[in-house]
């Protein structure tokens, strides 16, 4: 038997015979309205539904039994054979907690493609307890009200931002709301940033704090060229330095755990590493006991927001890691007397 021959014959004992009116075969994803409508699934099959795919990752184990049942009576009152295809969920690699960090604001204006500011970062100041907010101004911060209304149109208001570069807002409107402000240069902000008329020294007498920077740390807000820290469950990884280049974050970096801290034991430096589905992509930088530098090399423009509970993948990596879980095997035991094909929704 050739290679082709082998082909059709796998392929007949997978998928079934070949109709001679439908030569491709036909899958239909179940939802949870099989379960309780025998008629649902009779439909399918009346109109040519070949083979039924019962995903375990959804409903409860009596829905599966039930999708099950309805298809071989379905089937048998055809008199022709449905296969049915079990989904398991797979050894999936997933993300867990985000580690805390300090909230951080990063005003970054638009440039041409010979780095030229087109149009600056625009920050509405507002009232410190003001929850304020302007159509095409974001974000916002809230800083002291009698210092807010000191400020005028056409005023420089100065700092340093939290890598110590010296930056400064220039105020565009001033209103009941608040101040629109600019910034032509890439600028950090913490809730340790002093805001001037005037000078950075900080002897003016007319300064204030920037308050209430929204932190999310349930989520990561990650750049093309941002360095993550993949750890192990439970781990805080080594502070990286501030970076000099005008354009990098400063302070520590981003943190997200692993579910599987044998992964971090396995892979190696230069070796891909996806995220979400594929949403975010990076490179493996470095390799420590406890975590993995990430160079991020792909994301949109702007940055994805990466959460716990998502998806990680590694193409490149040699893993040696169970290829199903406690509760793939448990899904397992429930389904094996119906499954004619088993199917996994992430292979390691």
């Amino acid at each position: 038997m050739n290679l082709v021959e082998q082909l059709k014959a796998h392929t007949l004992d997978l998928l079934g015979p070949e109709r001679a009116d439908q030569p491709p075969r036909i899958m239909v994803t179940l939802t949870k309205d099989a379960a309780s409508h025998f008629s649902a699934v009779q439909g399918l099959v009346s109109a040519g539904m070949d083979i039924a795919r019962i995903n375990c990752a959804l409903d409860t184990p009596a829905d599966w039994l039930s999708m099950a049942a309805h298809v071989r009576r379905a089937a048998e009152a055809a008199q022709r054979p449905v296969k049915i295809l079990v989904v398991l969920a797979g050894a999936k690699i997933r993300t867990g907690e985000v580690a805390h960090h300090t909230p951080v604001l990063k005003l970054k204006p638009a440039k041409d493609q010979l780095g030229r500011v087109v149009s600056p970062a625009r920050l509405l100041l507002r009232p410190m307890h003001s929850n304020t907010s302007l159509p095409g101004v974001d974000p916002s911060v809230g800083v002291w009200e009698p210092w807010l209304e000191r400020l005028k149109s056409g005023m420089s208001l100065d700092f340093v931002d939290a890598r110590g570069a010296k930056r400064h807002l220039q105020v565009i409107k001033r209103d009941e709301l608040g101040a629109i402000t600019e910034c032509a240069q890439t600028a950090y902000l913490t809730p340790e940033t002093v805001l001037t008329l005037g000078g950075v020294t900080g002897k003016k007498k007319h300064a204030t704090l920037v308050c209430q920077i929204e932190s999310q740390p349930s989520t990561l807000h990650l750049c093309t060229g941002d360095v993550l820290h993949l750890t192990k469950p439970n781990v805080n990884s080594v502070p990286e330095l501030p970076a000099e280049d005008a354009d990098a974050s400063p302070g520590d970096p981003l943190q997200i755990s692993c579910t599987a801290p044998q992964v971090i034991d396995q892979v190696k430096v230069g070796e891909r590493i996806w995220f979400d589905g594929g949403r975010i992509g990076g490179v493996i930088r470095q390799k420590h006991a406890d975590y993995l530098a990430i160079e991020i090399t792909q994301a949109r423009e702007g940055g994805d927001k990466l959460a716990s509970d998502k998806s990680i993948n590694l193409p490149d990596s040699q893993l040696d890691l169970p290829l199903l879980s406690a509760k793939d095997l448990g899904d397992l035991a429930v389904m094996a007397p119906y499954a004619d094909i088993l199917s996994l929704s992430f292979g390691l």
